[in-house]
């Protein structure tokens, strides 16, 4: 798995539909800038950002099915959705930060 076993620099996903991380991933930081569809942890994350980025996912849908670990930086979760459940996090999506947890929903009206 690509970022299983070495950890891979900064990696940015400037727009995405649906993004999905199966396996193991490491890097110095994640992330997701804009995105039209669901983004699903069904593996492990770990960043270790020198900076205040760490993981940072903006879709319309977030699911955390597995840990976050941001050894350095932050960690924000960001849900744009008409849909109810827009950010879900399961009993095994621990999330850990040597910083700041933001998790914020936006409900869309219309």
């Amino acid at each position: 798995a690509v970022g299983g076993a070495t950890a891979l620099g900064a990696v940015k996903i400037t727009k995405a539909a649906d993004v999905t991380i199966a396996q193991a991933f490491k890097s110095v930081s994640l992330l997701q800038v804009a995105g039209t569809g669901t983004t699903t942890l069904n593996g492990p994350v770990t960043v270790n950002s020198p900076t205040s980025t760490g993981v940072y996912i903006t879709n319309s849908l977030v699911r955390v099915n597995s840990p976050i670990v941001a050894t350095g930086g932050q960690v924000s979760l960001t849900a744009s959705s008409k849909t109810q459940g827009a950010l879900t996090i399961a009993a095994a999506g621990d999330i850990t930060a040597a910083n700041q947890v933001f998790l914020i929903v936006v409900v869309v009206m219309g």
